[in-house]
């Protein structure tokens, strides 16, 4: 009796994994179906989860770009590992997001921020709304090195389109002391004022002209907008909010 439980516990195992997960099977329209283990969650806490995410969708196009609609619209590039389940999202405006997607058949996906926060997302139609594509806007950029970028950079100021004196001012107060530290063996040190602190790996893309971060599995983009000796002055991806830094405070 023993072996034919195993035999059947088995042979169940096996027909809910036979859906084969794909980077094909992931394309389309996603719309928010449920929020997942809402066992492990309290009323409240579920309440306010399906508040957040009621209006979530995800279209990923089959030329790998993606948009998102949960309260406002945002777009960009998507990527996807088949070894360890990982979707990568890349906004517009530059930092990546990782979560982890698991399809328990082809028209449901579960989509993981982390090991406790996921939700149950379901196909649906794309409409001809969600094929129309907003063009990032171009920036004349420079090319750096690896040598003159590799030292420490204070910074000096942001600057950000449509945004008030007064709320850049107060920013711009929040991040003194700010500075990055590029260093030859391709890692870096980051003092974000006196908020935070980040250790990760740098790398050149695009001609030398982006500067992409990665740590704690999450990937920021920049352009650099102009460098100098002394000067470096960067644009988070395809926006035009510029942070300025200077060889010296």
């Amino acid at each position: 009796m023993k072996k034919r439980t195993s035999l059947f516990l088995l042979l169940l195992s096996l027909h809910f994994t036979a859906f084969c997960q794909t980077e094909s099977s992931l394309m389309g329209k996603w719309i928010f179906k449920d929020v997942s283990n809402k066992e492990k969650m309290d009323a409240a806490s579920l309440n306010m989860l399906t508040q957040i995410f009621g209006s979530f969708s995800v279209d990923l196009k089959s030329d790998h770009h993606f948009k998102i609609v949960m309260g406002k619209e945002q777009e960009g590039t998507w990527s996807y590992s088949e070894a360890d389940k990982k979707l990568t999202l890349t906004p517009n405006t530059g930092n990546a997001s990782v979560v982890t997607v698991n399809q328990p058949d082809a028209n449901t996906m579960e989509f993981a921020f982390d090991k406790n926060k996921a939700l149950l997302l379901q196909k649906t139609t794309s409409s001809t709304e969600d094929n129309t594509e907003t063009s990032p806007k171009s920036q004349t950029l420079a090319a750096a090195s690896s040598e003159q970028l590799c030292m420490k950079w204070y910074f000096q100021g942001r600057e950000k389109p449509n945004t008030s004196k007064e709320l850049l001012e107060t920013s711009n107060k929040m991040f003194r002391g700010t500075f990055f530290e590029f260093k030859q063996n391709k890692t870096y040190h980051l003092k974000l004022g006196e908020i935070a602190e980040e250790d990760g790996t740098w790398a050149l893309e695009d001609g030398n002209t982006s500067l992409v971060l990665s740590a704690d599995g999450n990937k920021k983009y920049w352009q650099i907008k102009s460098i100098s000796s002394t000067t470096l002055v960067l644009v988070k991806k395809n926006t035009e909010e510029t942070w300025t830094f200077s060889t010296t405070l």
